[in-house]
């Protein structure tokens, strides 16, 4: 039914996640329509879909170094964009640090 009604498949997210999960390979609009509301979804699908992650970033800077720990490589493609960023991180990683001072 997804296909069809959108609006079906998003009254359902609120109480089914797992239908969420399965639907964000195939429509990533809908994930970012449910973002907002539930931060715990994209952390789950950060790792399975970056560049779903790399549109959230430039509105929520807090999911960013959530992540920061766990996918270094992300954090290294928006240092280029966000130096403030880079700078909260410093201190908590300096080879991070280390591998921007050449750029």
């Amino acid at each position: 039914l997804a296909a069809t009604d959108r609006s079906l498949v998003i009254a359902l997210a609120a109480t089914d996640r797992s239908l969420v999960i399965a639907l964000a390979a195939t429509d990533r609009s809908l994930v970012i329509a449910f973002a907002a509301t539930d931060r715990s979804l994209v952390i789950a699908l950060a790792a399975t879909n970056r560049s779903l992650v790399i549109a959230f970033a430039a509105t929520d800077r807090s999911l960013v170094i959530a992540l920061a720990a766990t996918d270094r490589s992300l954090v290294i493609a928006f240092a280029a964009t966000d130096r403030s960023l880079v700078i909260a991180l410093a201190a908590t990683d300096r080879s991070l640090v280390i591998a921007l001072a050449a750029t």
